[in-house]
C-alpha cells in the first residue's frame, strides 16, 4: 500500500492487485503477488479444513511450498529502490534473505530425509506399528 503514496513512477491499485501491468518490475512484481495470493488461499482453506477433509485440505495446504518460492524469489529480485538496477546479490537485505532459503531448505531436507528414515524403520519386522492420529 505504501506504493500508492510514492510520486514517482505513479502506481494504481490495479498496480497492486495486478502487478503484470505495473510500472516498473511486473515479472518480480507478479512473483510476489503470486506468492501473496497462494499464502492468502492456504490461510483461507485451512479455516475449512474440517468441512474439506484433511485429505483434500493437504491438497492446499501444499501450496505454501510454491508460495514460498515465489516470496523468495520475490525478495531476491526486486530492486526495492525501484530504479531498474541489477541485482547485487551480496546486498545486505538479499543476504539475509538468502540466509533464510538456505535454513528453509537445509530443515526441508532435513525433515525430508527423517520422514523416510522414519518410514524406512516403521517397515522393518518386529517394529512398532504407527499409530495414527485422528485429524478430523
Amino acid at each position: 500500500m505504501a506504493l500508492l503514496f510514492v510520486s514517482s513512477p505513479h502506481w494504481r491499485l490495479l498496480d497492486l492487485a495486478f502487478p503484470l501491468w505495473s510500472p516498473v518490475q511486473p515479472i518480480e512484481n507478479s512473483i510476489g503477488a503470486a506468492g501473496l495470493y497462494l499464502v492468502v488461499i492456504v490461510v483461507l482453506t485451512s479455516y475449512y479444513r474440517r468441512w474439506l477433509g484433511r485429505k483434500q485440505w493437504k491438497r492446499f495446504h501444499f501450496l505454501i511450498c510454491v508460495a514460498a518460492a515465489c516470496i523468495f524469489a520475490h525478495s531476491i529480485l526486486a530492486d526495492p529502490q525501484l530504479a531498474h538496477h541489477r541485482v547485487d546479490f551480496f546486498d545486505g537485505e538479499k543476504l539475509l534473505v538468502e540466509v533464510c532459503l538456505l535454513i528453509v531448505l537445509l530443515a526441508s531436507g532435513w525433515a525430508w530425509g527423517y520422514r523416510a528414515r522414519k518410514r524406512r524403520n516403521e517397515g522393518k519386522v518386529g517394529s512398532r506399528p504407527a499409530t495414527s492420529v485422528a485429524w478430523d
